[in-house]
């Protein structure tokens, strides 16, 4: 087994156990069994992982925790639910009986390639009784560790300690590239941080210096507003909000 592979074992190992893949389960949504050191736990939200077995190669797969449910099949039957209305509980049934139940989401999928974590997908659904383990930032860094060059982080995932990675490229083609331009939307409510995102991804794209950005600021938000040249030095800092992010300049006639 490889230095790189034991580390990740490692890492996964240490990690808290929060379930087990349950039944029905599909490769795009799986039911979880929640263990009971986990019941009394927020997991809605949370980051988790499970590692399984594909094409013959060891697959780690990351999700998130959308729904937790509890189910108490005793108190489903007509009888005891009128007992359970007008006595508040049924004992031994209420509470002892319960039985928590989630939904994980699988967004992205790792296959170790001989000592190369590569982007792979969920194509089979693993056996119920898999662990799934709460993520770690050392989890993420160990899998993204490859990608860092092209990772910026956005903050935390929601509901969850690990911070956010999310990965861009370049429109273009050669290392980094995406070899081709693509879309992104940013819907929500008003305050819900859809300005602070497009900010933070303008951020993520400035890094590569072939790369144009065009803003067009109807509002006056200002987006710009603060970028300053720095003395003595051929670089610029935009600073957004809280957030600031060094490039370099282009051209010596490149204004600001």
């Amino acid at each position: 087994m490889s230095d790189e592979r034991t580390n990740i074992e490692q890492l996964i190992s240490s990690s808290e156990r929060i379930g087990t893949i349950g039944s029905p389960s599909s490769t795009s949504g799986l039911s979880l069994d929640i263990l009971g050191t986990a019941v009394t736990k927020k997991l809605v939200g949370e980051l988790a992982l499970f590692r399984f077995s594909q094409d013959g190669k060891p697959h780690y797969a990351l999700g998130q925790i959308t729904e937790v449910r509890l189910r108490n099949i005793w108190l489903e039957d007509p009888t005891m639910r009128s007992r359970a209305r007008q006595r508040g509980q049924v004992n031994p049934v209420s509470g002892q009986q319960d039985t928590h139940l989630g939904d994980m989401t699988v967004s992205a999928v790792f296959c170790d390639d001989d000592n190369r974590f590569e982007p792979s997908i969920l194509g089979t659904v693993p056996a119920t009784g898999t662990y799934i383990h709460l993520a770690t930032d050392q989890i993420l860094d160990r899998l993204l560790e490859r990608y860092q060059d092209e990772i910026f982080y956005l903050g935390y995932v929601y509901g969850s300690t690990p911070k956010l990675p999310l990965w861009f490229k370049h429109f273009g083609t050669g290392p980094h590239g995406a070899g081709e331009a693509y879309h992104i939307g940013i819907f929500g409510k008003t305050g819900s941080g859809k300005s602070v995102l497009a900010k933070m991804i303008l951020l993520a794209y400035a890094r590569y210096s072939d790369m144009a950005i065009f803003v067009i600021d109807p509002q006056g938000e200002g987006v710009f507003k603060g970028c300053k040249r720095r003395n003595k030095s051929r670089r610029f800092s935009f600073e957004f909000s809280q957030c600031s992010f060094t490039v370099k300049q282009r051209s010596s006639n490149q204004k600001c």
